[in-house]
């Protein structure tokens, strides 16, 4: 606590103090061979546990963060409890608890860990990290309307689309060209090698990943036309 979100700083400082956290979760677990992680604020449990178990245990995790990480507090509407079951060559995924914001159960709350959502046969980037993405291209297209605008006085929306730039405003998300050589700097990343590294560490689970980046330079230019006769009017 008292930490900026998102400073390096962070994430070694909750490791450090969750540390006796951890150790206790994951005795928990060890005793109904289940398995427990933890990346920052965001937990997982998996275990082959009764619904009853599964209930205790939830209970337990809220007690050892009361007890051993004094001051944090893990809020219902971030929580939920599914279970897993074989069927048909996938698994079936059904929600016990999850409740929304307002305290309003969530029956269909899909299952999501680390920005990823799960539907028991593939893996999907969540929606709202896809939706996150639209935002900021529409935040993005409507700055560089606004400056083209001011650019090409006299011009109307068309001709100012014609002579835009619009590679150098699709590399802001697109592909990076020879990325390669230039992997070890985050900076050089956009929204699509991270999905695309993504889709390729999930395997075959993950080859919906792409479908999902499907139009995205289709996406941008709509946008930008759109955000061009925003401004112009």
């Amino acid at each position: 606590m008292g930490v900026p979100q998102g400073a390096p700083l962070s994430d070694l400082l909750a490791n450090a103090y969750l540390l006796e956290f951890d150790k206790s979760v994951r005795d928990l677990c060890a005793k109904v061979g289940g398995t427990y992680f933890r990346y920052s604020d965001d937990i997982l449990i998996v275990a082959p546990i009764s619904l009853e178990k599964a209930l205790e245990m939830e209970q337990d995790v809220r007690a050892a963060i009361s007890a051993l990480g004094k001051g944090l507090v893990i809020k219902e509407a971030k929580s939920a409890i599914h279970r897993f079951e074989d069927g048909n060559g996938r698994q079936n995924i059904s929600v016990i608890k999850a409740f929304d914001k307002d305290d309003k159960p969530m029956p269909g709350k899909p299952f999501e860990y680390l920005g990823f959502r799960y539907d028991g046969c593939s893996v999907f980037i969540r929606d709202k990290t896809m939706s996150n993405l639209h935002r900021k291209i529409a935040s993005v297209c409507r700055a560089s309307a606004i400056k083209m605008v001011k650019r090409y006085q006299g011009k109307g929306a068309d001709e100012i689309l014609e002579m835009a730039d619009l590679e150098r405003l699709i590399q802001a998300f697109g592909t990076v060209e020879d990325f390669r050589s230039k992997a070890s700097d985050y900076r050089a990343w956009t929204f699509t090698t991270y999905a695309k590294r993504a889709s390729r560490a999930m395997g075959t689970l993950g080859k919906p990943i792409a479908r999902q980046l499907g139009g995205l330079r289709r996406s941008i230019k709509t946008r930008l036309a759109a955000e061009l006769k925003r401004a112009l009017s």
